[in-house]
């Protein structure tokens, strides 16, 4: 039976319900099928989604007899199952289903059963060698992007080459515990979809390690596919090669996008989509208010309504004709917060299909993009606030006009995208009868991103916890970890002080982003910039939106410089 939300587009709801209701039908056969096929992750999220105890233990006793075997040509699929399952049953994923059925022991004996199958593969063996190999590998990526140093990364590397399988599993184990935010998801009873914040992973790579910690989405821009794409470059053309020969283009409806832009799209979608399969369980089971990968439109046409909505559907067009029976795909758009972008949103939110707003900086985008996602049928959609990103623009502005305060400036604004996160959160939450929107946060969330370290502290998680998600980069989530950290629910409600908020306000560049019609004057910033009041060019032309844009289209053309393997 279709739990029919009030707003949700009933094509979506039953595309999501057929797909579950088949889930539910799996058999150990059907698992197995998956594991065989390579689709190792999908089986792995069917038990931290939706197996039964029964369909559980019986996957298990199959799987340890063909790992004791040793003789199945797919013993390595089987084995990284294994890994998967031992690792995942001490982490955040557990809070998904297993929690819910089996007992804190059962758990405890469950992944030590698959510990176990892990451990009786010899070192020595082919398979241990090459998942050691790509672990190894891994390690030393995720290290780097973690901010660590070289020499730790390749500490990281040789750590896993020396040791063996199962000291992977207990290595990985032992970073996930380590990890503020796992600390801070374990604490949480109930269901993760409840979660008063939701937080992600702000990366095209390493997802996996994010949703052991407790993420449950992930977002991707031009710069970060092309950076997940010089990680692994080799492999990924190969799979951009496949993905691109087993669409049908004479049936996806591409509008006017000319070839090079729908190869570019294809190179960008594949990056997306391997995460999409990650987190595919964890958009069934929230009924697609969870386990979402953000595809960012091509940042060329942020005035250009019509080519924004030419290549959302031809990419939502793509996966869901790459996905068994056309389901729903799990991918959130992002457009930038442009009046084009605006109207954009209007035009695919009737259909369903969530959307990100990013490039928005100014409760005068978050508020006027909220009143128009408030009306879509998706299940979800988001309003970005790059916190770091308007911060160092208002820091570097204010140290310039007033040098000799320069540590004072150096400080306040520390705290810039924290208070209009919050001044928008008021806005758009806000009862309508005390002048906010009244907008669902469960279905309209802001999301803060381009987050901020400052030395030991982390404004841009802590001081803002409590809005409803937040996408964080690796370095940032490693961090967390630096110290013991408080996560308060409600700490998004809490102002910031006034001497802190003056102090910024001699930036117009605070102004601009902070200040909504309706707000005290003095608070206003010289020239107000509006969606709809202003033309294109003054509004992408803002500094924030501007030094951002710029980067975005030149990480755009370095990816549409590596399509011309496609021919």
């Amino acid at each position: 039976m279709i739990n029919q939300e009030h707003g949700v587009n009933p094509r979506v709801l039953m595309a999501i319900e057929q797909e579950k209701k088949s889930l539910s039908q799996l058999n150990v056969d059907g698992i197995v099928a998956l594991i065989e096929s390579g689709q190792v992750e999908r089986a792995v999220g069917h038990a931290f989604h939706f197996s039964s105890i029964e369909l559980i233990h019986l996957t298990f006793t199959k799987v340890k007899k063909v790992i004791e075997e040793g003789t199945s040509g797919s013993l390595i699929n089987y084995v990284s199952y294994s890994i998967l399952m031992a690792i995942g049953l001490e982490s955040a994923l557990i809070k998904w289903n297993i929690q819910l059925i089996f007992t804190a022991s059962e758990i405890k004996d469950l992944h030590l059963s698959y510990a176990s199958l892990v451990a009786s593969v010899p070192k020595t063996h082919n398979v241990s060698t090459s998942l050691i190999a790509s672990y190894g590998q891994e390690v030393y990526h995720r290290y780097i992007t973690e901010a660590r140093s070289e020499n730790e990364a390749k500490e990281g590397k040789e750590t896993v080459l020396r040791g063996s399988l199962i000291d992977y599993v207990n290595m990985m184990i032992k970073e996930v515990h380590e990890s503020s935010l796992y600390l801070y998801e374990m604490k949480l009873s109930g269901s993760p979809v409840d979660a008063t914040t939701v937080w992600g992973n702000d990366y095209g790579l390493f997802l996996q390690f994010a949703m052991w910690c407790g993420a449950s989405f992930q977002t991707t821009n031009p710069p970060l596919v092309k950076a997940a794409w010089d990680t692994y470059a080799d492999d990924w053309k190969e799979r951009v090669t496949e993905v691109y020969k087993s669409l049908d283009f004479s049936t996806l409806n591409s509008g006017n996008m000319d070839e090079s832009q729908k190869k570019v799209s294809v190179l960008s979608y594949t990056i997306v989509e391997k995460s999409c399969h990650l987190v595919r369980d964890m958009y069934l089971a929230s009924e697609g208010k969870l386990g979402f990968v953000c595809y960012q439109v091509n940042p060329n046409h942020q005035n250009d309504t019509n080519l924004m909505v030419d290549e959302i559907r031809f990419v939502h067009e793509m996966m869901s004709s790459r996905l068994q029976h056309g389901y729903e795909p799990n991918i959130s758009f992002k457009i930038p917060g442009t009046k084009a972008a605006l109207e954009a949103a209007q035009i695919v939110g009737k259909d369903g299909i969530s959307i990100t707003v990013t490039l928005s900086f100014g409760v005068f985008q978050g508020s006027e993009f909220a009143k128009v996602l408030s009306k879509s049928t998706s299940a979800v959609s988001s309003v970005v606030v790059m916190n770091g990103r308007l911060a160092f623009p208002v820091r570097d502005d204010l140290v310039e006009k007033f040098p000799l305060g320069k540590e004072t400036y150096l400080e306040s604004s520390k705290l810039v995208g924290v208070d209009v996160t919050k001044h928008l959160y008021e806005k758009m939450y806000g009862p309508k009868e005390k002048g906010g929107l009244g907008v669902d946060p469960k279905r309209v969330r802001i999301m803060n991103a381009s987050l901020r370290i400052y030395g030991d502290e982390i404004p841009d998680v802590l001081s803002i916890w409590g809005t409803p998600s937040i996408t964080i980069f690796p370095n940032v989530r490693y961090a967390l970890n630096h110290k013991e950290r408080t996560y308060l629910s409600d700490a998004v409600t809490k102002s910031v002080d006034d001497s802190t908020r003056a102090l910024n306000a001699k930036s117009e560049i605070f102004r601009q982003s902070w200040w909504v019609e309706g707000d005290e004057a003095s608070l206003a910033p010289k020239e107000k910039l509006t969606l709809k009041g202003n033309t294109p060019e003054e509004i992408i032309t803002w500094g924030p939106i501007e030094a951002t844009q710029t980067q975005f289209l030149g990480s755009y053309q370095a990816t549409k410089d590596l399509i011309g393997f496609l021919g």
